[in-house]
């Protein structure tokens, strides 16, 4: 009990020095900009940024550096959405491997053949949200090409989809490992 004791209160301890050694007089986020307390203000409530909104400043429409920044960040979900289906898909193996005590061998067909139940145990994974499995019974992406599985070892299998232009080894291929 003695050691339980001393161990909360060390615990206790440390969680106090931390606390102070990294305290700050604390900011005031207000619509994405930061307002720190001065000695002049009395309070961070009462400290007006200059700007709130874009639409506070001279001219209401955006810079081009911001246009270019919004496409950017309107652009990616797809990306992000692809890589999310392709590292499902990786999972999708090391479920399989931790199941089976193996990867799943051979082609497309084969490997999804396992995936659906064609297997020592004969367990039936269920197909990422997204993936399909084609007429040809391959596991495809969401562009509908199908995936590129390459065994790296025992353990480690490289998943590769074509990417948005349906053409394996170019610059849009999304890879897991």
């Amino acid at each position: 009990m003695n050691k339980k004791i001393a161990l909360s209160l060390t615990a206790l301890l440390l969680l106090a020095i931390y606390y102070f050694a990294t305290s700050k007089k604390p900011s005031t986020v207000i619509a994405g900009t930061s307002v720190q307390p001065s000695k002049s203000t009395p309070s961070a409530a009462s400290a007006r940024p200059q700007k709130i909104f874009p639409s506070d400043s001279n001219t209401a429409l955006p810079s081009e550096e911001t246009r270019s920044a919004f496409l950017e960040t309107t652009q990616r979900p797809a990306t992000l959405e692809a890589r999310n289906q392709v590292e499902q898909v990786a999972l999708l193996i090391r479920d399989f491997r931790n199941a089976l005590h193996q990867n799943p061998i051979g082609d497309n067909q084969e490997i999804t053949a396992s995936l659906l139940g064609k297997n020592q145990k004969q367990i039936s994974f269920v197909i990422p949200v997204g993936s399909i499995v084609n007429e040809k019974k391959e596991l495809c992406d969401n562009w509908g090409a199908p995936y590129f599985f390459h065994q790296l070892s025992a353990s480690v299998m490289e998943i590769r989809s074509a990417g948005e232009d349906k053409t394996l080894w170019t610059a849009d291929d999304i890879v897991e490992r």
